[in-house]
């Protein structure tokens, strides 16, 4: 029993002085590094400083995470900038809106050196990109999207009708979200970006509202219709679809074969709902022949043009009308 409680006494002895010899040498010193504040332009990091042995900085803005990683701690190891003892560094005259990596370089206890590393960002700026990705008409939904920013950790959105009074809204950390839509009504949509430095949540502005608009078609009856009304007879073209409240006009686009190029054939105001085309350029209608035709709604608010894109088409002989799917029935 005694010589057991000698080993045992040993074996914690041995425990203690390992403990105290990595306290002593500093094998956990690893220096980590935190964010604790951030401007348009600029950048502050401290870090905790156990080795005193000196530091050397590193850092990088290449979008691709490893690559930026890896480059920072090449700088660093490379003791091209010196941070002596310092325990902060502050990064001035930065790009706004832009995620780093940095890297410290510092002396491990066997004295070779060893880097940690951390992303820090920049506020966030306004979101750029926002738009209409594609609205379902048999889903009654839209997926909106935007460019991805850099310095944002997430996102909050609106989801509004045409006035502006919010229908639905949220946080994400993707670039887009998905809203339940009307088919013949016109939509709005708005995001910022957001980042959390030190505790403290950053915002952006809100971005511009989009306007989101569906593709006209014909008005729904028994099930959601994709296509138009239309008819060749008689050298014309008649076209009509359901009206859209709210639109600044529509264009009419039409191809004389299928996957082919589409001209635009007409173009009348927001408060029509029809159209009749006599020339598709200056060809005259054919009887018998298959046309292509699309209508697209658009809007123009704050100087830019907002339209429904490009989802359905609807193939035309005689009073015959069927749609077909473009990225299915249609190659673009």
């Amino acid at each position: 029993m005694r010589e057991k409680f000698f080993r045992g006494s040993g074996l914690m002895l041995g425990i203690v002085a390992f403990m105290a010899l990595i306290a002593f040498h500093g094998i956990d010193a690893k220096a980590e590094i935190k964010q604790t504040k951030a401007t348009d332009n600029s950048i502050t990091i401290t870090w905790n400083d156990k080795t005193k042995a000196g530091y050397y900085l590193g850092y990088s803005d290449l979008e691709d995470s490893a690559q930026a990683t890896e480059a920072a701690r090449t700088m660093a190891l490379s003791k091209m900038k010196s941070l002596r003892y310092a325990k902060k560094y502050t990064f001035s005259k930065i790009t706004p809106g832009t995620r780093y990596v940095v890297a410290i370089a510092f002396k491990d206890s066997t004295g070779k050196f060893d880097t940690t590393t951390a992303e820090v960002r920049t506020l966030p700026q306004a979101v750029t990109g926002l738009n209409q990705e594609k609205w379902y008409r048999e889903l009654k939904s839209c997926r909106v999207r935007w460019d991805k920013q850099a310095a944002a950790q997430g996102y909050d959105y609106k989801f509004m009708d045409m006035k502006g009074n919010v229908i639905e809204q949220g946080s994400t950390t993707d670039t887009s979200f998905v809203g339940k839509v009307v088919n013949n009504k016109i939509y709005t949509a708005s995001v910022k970006a957001y980042n959390v430095i030190g505790g403290v949540r950053y915002d952006s502005v809100w971005s511009e509202p989009a306007y989101l608009i569906t593709q006209p078609a014909r008005k729904k009856s028994q099930f959601v219709n994709f296509d138009l009304n239309a008819k060749v007879s008689g050298g014309k073209m008649k076209i009509s679809w359901e009206k859209v409240k709210g639109l600044d006009g529509y264009k009419v686009y039409v191809a004389t074969k299928k996957n082919g190029s589409f001209v635009e054939a007409a173009k009348v105001k927001g408060s029509k709902n029809s159209c009749t085309i006599k020339k598709i350029g200056n060809k005259k209608l054919k009887k018998g022949k298959t046309y292509y035709v699309y209508v697209q709604g658009y809007k123009v608010a704050g100087g830019k043009t907002y339209t429904s894109g490009l989802n359905y088409i609807t193939a035309v002989k005689g009073s015959k009308h069927t749609p077909l799917w473009v990225g299915v029935d249609w190659k673009m």
